[in-house]
């Protein structure tokens, strides 16, 4: 074998080596965020969840006002 061969094997294979080595990191990383981002919706579900509801109760009082509106007549007009 040539010398010019001989280092392009050597050449090759630390390059496989050291991309081997990088996929196995980025594998790493990305389990590591994939636990990051499931620990990060279960402290914000709560929150969410108390924001759904609150969106509920105004949605109930809007249906609650037009209600009423509608119970005094069209040209009536609630104060704000």
């Amino acid at each position: 074998m040539s010398a010019v061969v001989l280092v392009l094997l050597v050449v090759g294979i630390a390059t496989a080596g050291i991309m081997t080595v990088l996929v196995i990191a980025l594998v790493r990383h990305v389990k590591i965020l994939a636990g990051a981002a499931r620990d990060f919706q279960s402290a914000l579900e709560p929150s969410l969840e108390e924001i759904r509801r609150a969106g509920e109760r105004a949605q109930k009082q809007l249906q609650t006002l037009e209600e009423r509106r509608s119970e005094r007549g069209a040209g009536v007009r609630l104060r704000t």
